[in-house]
């Protein structure tokens, strides 16, 4: 008997939405024909009163990284930019980077032993080409770079900086 009854409500509903939607239409149909037409004026002007020489403002949404790295970010900002040796093709060293382990002198001559990040020893001579600059000269137990480039760009007047053990 239950089921009969709600079987019977269902029909009801059903049928009362079947007869009354297809009236509902008609009349959203003449609403809506009588507003388009006040919208429509109301675009048109609006287009024609901005031109397009007048540059548009993009709002962008704001990004909340909630943790995780800025996918936007530029990589290698602040960092600075090594230059590759010709012959070897190797990334030159930055002066910043360089610890000095010693001086070699013979036969009139010296060489400087260095090390850079990794550890390694270098030997260099007077001349040999830094990423921003190159070594100048070698005085008792320090050495002089004359460091000529500041982040890949050149400097205006060339800043030495000494290092000793």
């Amino acid at each position: 008997m239950k089921k009969i009854a709600i079987l019977i409500i269902i029909l009801i509903f059903v049928g009362g939405t079947v007869f009354l939607w297809p009236q509902q239409q008609e009349q959203s149909k003449e609403g809506q024909q009588t507003e388009q037409t006040v919208p429509q004026k109301k675009k048109a002007e609006e287009v024609r009163e901005t031109t397009p020489e007048e540059p548009q403002e993009i709002k962008r949404p704001p990004y909340d990284p909630g943790g995780r790295r800025d996918p936007f970010r530029n990589l290698l900002a602040g960092q600075e930019v090594k230059e590759r040796d010709e012959e070897s093709g190797e990334p030159l060293l930055l002066i910043s980077e360089v610890k000095l382990l010693g001086i070699i002198r013979s036969k009139g001559t010296a060489k400087v032993v260095i090390t850079g990040p990794e550890g390694f020893p270098v030997y260099i001579s007077i001349g040999h080409r830094f990423a921003d600059g190159y070594l100048h000269a070698i005085e008792g137990s320090k050495i002089i770079f004359r460091k000529t480039k500041e982040g890949g760009i050149l400097l205006k007047s060339p800043i030495d900086i000494v290092k000793e053990f």
